[in-house]
């Protein structure tokens, strides 16, 4: 249930001193994560599946091209509560701008987010246990690392030479919501249309900034006028490289190192999607503090993976000779090579230059991270 007086999820401005309280709540339902089957068949339908997400006079966090993220006050269902005098907590509530284009990028950025957190598997189940193991395997949930806290240091070598934290990477996923059928034909119903077109504030900033699409497709109206709504940890704000230590500018380009050892890119980084906020955050908030800060890369709209890259070359290579490249291929990874002194058949060189356009790809990505970061003569 998503209180929303003020409008954001249909592209409106959220002002202080607006209404606290809308009469009906709009209804979403989670996409993902998948809770594991056996976990969804030990409760039936109730209050204790739902939870509840405060968007009234909620701050704006950040705003790009093709969305806009507030900070919300979720309350989670009834025996799980934060340690805060209202049991809610405070979570990034990124939503996408009413064009088709906009909601297929935040779309992919959850898919990707999902990909790498796996199945929500189920606890205190032998079975239950083995089979969510699996799924997490082929679903991605081996990477679910990436979001969690780890101590100690760790070398990734040879794109950074220093040791780095081997904390998380990206923000926790707290879930992919849609509105509900109910919520958004209630919307409609009231005749609350959300702007197809840039928006201004009093103040004369430009709320809705995207730019058009290279498929006409993609700048259409939205299919539902309330946006899908994807759930992420707040994880401070924009970090300013000029400001920081070495040490940590180096643990932040180990960021994207670490997603390509997990055969991922994240294909935007740059200083605004790389979040700092007090730490270490194993302490209690009051006991944190900015000579331990905590980092997080962010924003994987445009985030890539290895099986993707590889896809499109395939189609690629249809596209271009008129039939599919052979399944049969070396047994390569992202960072393959041609060698000159091998005689590879032309469907293994074309396997070959599309495991070295990837790794090319990593290399250029690193070195612009280095320019981003201000250490491009570091290590």
């Amino acid at each position: 249930m998503v209180n929303d007086p003020q409008g954001v999820t249909e592209g409106k401005i959220a002002k202080k001193g607006g209404p606290d309280l809308e009469p009906n709540p709009r209804k979403y339902k989670r996409v993902w994560p998948v809770v594991h089957p056996a976990i969804s068949s030990d409760f039936p339908d109730g209050d204790h599946k739902i939870a509840f997400l405060n968007l009234a006079n909620a701050p704006l966090l950040g705003r790009g091209n093709h969305s806009v993220v507030h900070r919300g006050a979720l309350r989670l269902p009834p025996g799980i509560e934060a340690h805060t005098p209202d049991g809610s907590t405070a979570v990034a509530v990124k939503m996408g701008f009413p064009t088709r284009g906009a909601r297929s990028l935040l779309a992919h950025e959850a898919g990707v987010y999902n990909q790498i957190f796996g199945e929500a598997n189920a606890v205190g189940s032998d079975e239950a246990d083995d089979s969510a193991e699996r799924s997490n395997k082929d679903s991605g949930g081996g990477k679910r690392h990436l979001m969690e806290h780890w101590t100690g240091v760790n070398l990734i070598t040879p794109d950074i030479a220093q040791p780095v934290p081997v904390g998380a990477v990206v923000p926790k996923l707290f879930g992919y919501y849609v509105p509900t059928d109910e919520a958004e034909a209630a919307i409609k119903s009231t005749a609350t249309e959300a702007t197809q077109t840039r928006r201004e504030d009093p103040d004369g900033d430009e709320y809705w900034r995207y730019s058009s699409y290279d498929e006409d497709e993609l700048n259409e109206p939205a299919e539902t006028t309330l946006s899908p709504i994807l759930l992420l940890e707040d994880c401070g704000t924009p970090i300013k490289p000029h400001e920081m230590h070495i040490d940590d500018r180096t643990e932040c380009l180990s960021f994207l190192v670490r997603l390509y050892l997990e055969d991922m890119s994240h294909s935007s980084f740059y200083p605004r999607n790389i979040m700092v906020q007090p730490g270490p955050l194993s302490s209690a908030p009051k006991d944190r503090t900015m000579q331990h800060p905590s980092f997080r890369l962010i924003d994987l709209g445009r985030a890539d993976h290895w099986s993707m890259h590889t896809q499109r070359e395939v189609e690629r290579y249809k596209k271009k000779h008129g039939k599919d490249l052979p399944k049969e291929r070396l047994e390569i990874g992202p960072d393959g090579y041609i060698r000159d002194d091998v005689e590879y058949t032309p469907e293994q060189r074309e396997w070959k230059t599309i495991a070295l356009k990837w790794a090319q790809a990593k290399q250029q990505e690193i070195c612009r991270g280095r320019e981003q970061l201000r250490m491009d003569k570091w290590g």
